[in-house]
């Protein structure tokens, strides 16, 4: 399954790899830049 991850980008590489480790397909987009 193709997923897209839209996650603020420092998150997403972790939930990502979890996906990527069960067989999914995943692209990272992040929709939201946190500035702190």
């Amino acid at each position: 399954m193709r997923l897209l991850v839209t996650r603020p980008a420092l998150d997403a590489v972790g939930l990502a790899d979890i996906l990527a480790a069960q067989g999914h397909d995943v692209l990272i987009s992040p929709m939201i830049e946190i500035e702190l």
